[in-house]
């Protein structure tokens, strides 16, 4: 899936009923995004309900049973609270999606078990605090602290508990029984709903995000690139050469050298006027990747235009320089590569110079320019140096 996302729909890539991700990288790529996010989320409402908590702390004497009132419930509330913002500052320390998910969990069973053995204390004909379990069970649904599957366990499993409290230890009637069961079925139902939808088009987002991420990394890469060779273009060149500059200042003190090597098919031309111009970029794609076998890691290559390449050697000396232009040089003629139309080598020309610390981009071009033509000039297939600033 991660190869294809800018070929695929939402609905291809995210589980209707589930609302998640089918393939699991994707899914875990995207709880992974929402972490710190869902770390602050997590972070409020530990602290709202500690805060809630405490504003209620005078009225419960109102509906507390009076041998539960005031101590037992009181430090009751007050571990509760403790409990909540020890939480909340251990959300801040979480690594991962599956760590704040186990903590956010471990939580929400604790607050729901209290929340409900706190009921028992209550006056066996209240029944408000219903209106509360209400909201507790929308803001876990639409929070998507967790996943709607888990979501739905909880708070279904919270409002048969809820239903069975009041039914075996309140005394109401039958009219009041029959509200509070509709008002913990309505909010499953209402939860269910919020959840998915919130679930789904977040992913979405997600998704769309991603596929606009990679749109714009092709657009950048089809700007830096060079279409047929596929190696860096001449844009790619301008944009470096910062840190091409910046590494010669370093390696100055080092007395070593950031040389720039301009290279040019030779009778380029008379392959393409003779063969064709398929058979001529065959040969460009052929050259332009030999070129970047033979570089090290740290080194670049770069079509200039047309037949024209630049190279880039970093940290060298320079005889090691000539070195290795000499054997790029012998390799070609070696025939290292071949295209089936052409019977003889495909060889090139060369200029080096060596990039000064305080030097542009324009100077130093014209610099191994010059040396490209005297070694046209000279009779193709060798290496011509400007030897200004070498170490």
């Amino acid at each position: 899936m991660m190869s294809v996302i800018g070929e695929s729909s939402a609905s291809e890539e995210i589980c209707q009923w589930r609302s998640e991700f089918k393939e699991k990288a994707w899914e875990q790529r995207y709880l992974e995004s929402k972490l710190q996010q869902d770390k602050k989320v997590a972070r409020f409402l530990a602290i709202a309900v500690a805060t809630v908590l405490l504003l209620i702390l005078p009225f419960d004497k109102l509906i507390i049973k009076p041998q539960h009132w005031p101590h037992p419930a009181f430090e009751w509330r007050v571990v509760i609270v403790v409990v909540c913002i020890v939480s909340a500052y251990s959300v801040i320390h979480q690594k991962t999606s599956k760590q704040l998910k186990k903590l956010v969990l471990a939580f929400i069973i604790f607050f729901l078990f209290n929340v409900q053995a706190i009921a028992l204390t209550y006056q066996d004909h209240y029944v408000l605090h219903v209106f509360f379990d209400v909201i507790i069970i929308v803001i876990i649904y639409s929070s998507t602290l967790l996943s709607l599957k888990l979501s739905s366990l909880l708070c279904v499993s919270y409002a048969v508990i809820g239903s069975l409290n009041i039914v075996f230890t309140k005394t109401l009637d039958t009219h009041t029984v029959g509200m509070v069961l509709v008002a913990y079925l309505s909010a499953n139902l209402v939860g269910t709903i919020i959840s998915q939808l919130e679930h789904r088009l977040r992913r979405e987002l997600f998704l769309r995000k991603e596929q606009l991420k990679e749109a714009a990394l092709k657009m950048e890469s089809f700007a830096f690139r060079d279409a047929l060779t596929n190696i860096p273009n001449r844009r790619s060149f301008d944009d470096s050469f910062e840190h091409h500059q910046k590494s010669a200042k370093r390696l100055a003190a080092e007395h070593r050298n950031v040389c720039l090597i301009i290279s040019d098919i030779d009778f380029f031309k008379k392959v393409n006027d003779t063969y064709g111009h398929d058979v001529g970029d065959i040969v460009l794609v052929k050259f332009s990747q030999f070129l970047a076998e033979s570089i090290r890691p740290n080194d670049a290559v770069y079509r200039f235009g047309g037949e024209e390449f630049i190279m880039i050697l970093q940290n060298i000396k320079a005889h090691e320089a000539t070195e290795k232009i000499r054997n790029i040089i012998k390799k070609l003629n070696d025939r290292v590569f071949t295209v089936p139309e052409i019977n003889y080598p495909i060889t090139a020309s060369f200029g080096l110079a060596f990039l000064k610390p305080e030097e542009n981009s324009r100077d130093i071009i014209a610099r191994a320019d010059k040396m490209l033509y005297q070694a046209k000039a000279n009779g193709r297939n060798q290496l011509c140096i400007d030897t200004t600033g070498t170490f």
